[in-house]
């Protein structure tokens, strides 16, 4: 195999692997509702990523030439990856996401039982502390106007 076949191999691989990122980004807004500036973020963060992926790997491999062959590998990595793998990725990784979102919750419940009254209580007694006079005279005086 020549080297223009061993690239086209790299850039399919690439295109499965911007296939996998973007479902992990699916299947984390299938289990975390988030308001539209989020959205907006985790789009730019996978562009990054995806930037980065692509750019990186054209200079290593193939020393920053672009060729159609770059493009048609990653095209067909991904498409492999959406008719192949797609659907039970974003299942098995929403529901990851959805056990650790239920643990967490559980453990901020339990944390909130076993903290949540000591803490309760000393915000309670911090207000109830006097507050510290001034000695300026001026100070006083602005007080007692206002």
């Amino acid at each position: 195999m020549d080297n223009q076949g061993i690239l086209f191999l790299i850039y399919v691989i690439v295109g499965l692997f911007i296939g996998f990122v973007f479902d992990l980004f699916r299947a984390l807004r299938k289990s975390i509702k988030t308001s539209n500036i989020v959205t907006y973020i985790e789009d730019i963060i996978f562009w990054i990523i995806v930037g980065f992926v692509v750019i990186g790997t054209n200079l290593k491999f193939n020393y920053g030439e672009l060729r159609l062959y770059i493009f048609l590998g990653i095209l067909l990595g991904a498409v492999v990856y959406f008719l192949i793998l797609s659907k039970n990725v974003v299942k098995f990784t929403t529901a990851i996401i959805n056990f650790f979102i239920k643990i967490f919750s559980k453990l901020k419940v339990i944390l909130f039982k076993i903290f949540g009254k000591p803490i309760k209580f000393v915000i309670i007694n911090l207000r109830k502390l006097p507050a510290k006079k001034n000695k300026n005279k001026k100070n006083k005086n602005l007080s007692k106007i206002v």
